[in-house]
């Protein structure tokens, strides 16, 4: 009696694990170039990234940004988990930092240092 009553209770536990554990979505993870992002008003809607010739569009709807937020031609890092139609859902976007551009004045001092220009309304 005790024999199979603990044999129905693993058998439960086992049933009840691979049941709960089949429904979680697979977090994956992408690393490209942002070519578009899409603003209704002040609200970032959805993102596209291109990963050599492939593009995702991500809906951003719930996502946390790592480094400020992403523009065209960012290099960013996407964590993310399939969506709904062709649009992924972004979890995590990390945007990653572009090397500075020094200038050492003192090098060569015969050139005019060249700054942008100052956009006027």
């Amino acid at each position: 009696m005790r024999k199979s009553f603990f044999y129905m209770v693993v058998f439960t536990l086992l049933l009840v694990l691979e049941i709960s554990s089949c429904g979680k979505p697979e977090l994956k993870k992408i690393r490209g170039i942002v070519k578009n992002v899409r603003i209704d008003d002040d609200t970032l809607k959805n993102l596209t990234v291109m990963d050599g010739e492939d593009s995702i569009v991500f809906n951003l709807n719930e996502v946390r940004y790592n480094n400020g937020v992403m523009l065209p031609n960012d290099s960013v890092i996407v964590d993310y988990i399939d969506g709904k139609n062709d649009t992924a859902r972004a979890l995590v976007v990390t945007v990653l930092p572009k090397n500075a551009v020094t200038i050492n004045p003192e090098d060569n001092q015969s050139k005019k240092l060249i700054t942008a220009p100052i956009k006027s309304n």
